[in-house]
């Protein structure tokens, strides 16, 4: 039997009851519409696009067979990222990560974004800014204008910003601006 979805960018998918059980959203779903879902009537997933949904059903039958996590404070304990992991998300470009990882945290599929999330980290350890950037998919810094109107516009990025020298020297920036 298939549980049938309808992704954010139109496609029907046929999921696994296996895959449908990992993610609790979709389980949520599948006891409100009464499990039955058809190619017709598929379950929506509104911020899922098909190629994400693509990636974590690679994810799941990575982990088809494994035993239950165990529970650290009632939560699964995260594992490592395995090798297997590792090699399913290095061929992604920064951006469809981090899209996967946005994926698997709306269907709350915790071992699969904490996997994402850590792959992540690991293209990204090590790098400044630009790299981070770059790995993003960005290829060059936001502008010192952009900088700016971010601050102005969310007074909570002025938080901790003694700890990063270029946002301290924007904020003092955007301050002697209004004062002006």
């Amino acid at each position: 039997m298939s549980v049938y979805v309808l992704t954010s960018d139109g496609h029907v998918c046929a999921l696994s009851l296996f895959m449908a059980s990992q993610a609790l959203t979709l389980k949520t779903m599948l006891d409100d519409l009464g499990e039955v879902t058809t190619p017709d009537a598929p379950a929506p997933l509104c911020t899922v696009t098909k190629a994400q949904l693509d990636v974590l059903v690679a994810w799941a039958a990575l982990h088809e067979h494994d035993p239950e996590p165990a529970l650290a404070d009632g939560l699964p304990a995260v594992a490592p990222l395995t090798q297997d992991e590792w090699i399913l998300f290095r061929s992604l470009t920064g951006l469809h990560m981090y899209g996967v990882l946005q994926a698997a945290d709306f269907l709350d599929i915790r071992a699969a974004a904490a996997a994402a999330a850590a792959a992540l980290a690991r293209r990204m350890a090590g790098r400044d800014a630009l790299g981070i950037c770059n790995v993003m998919g960005r290829a060059t810094l936001p502008s010192a204008e952009a900088y700016k109107t971010a601050i102005r516009c969310n007074p909570q990025l002025r938080d901790g910003a003694d700890v990063l020298p270029e946002v301290a020297e924007y904020i003092a920036q955007v301050d002697a601006e209004a004062q002006a």
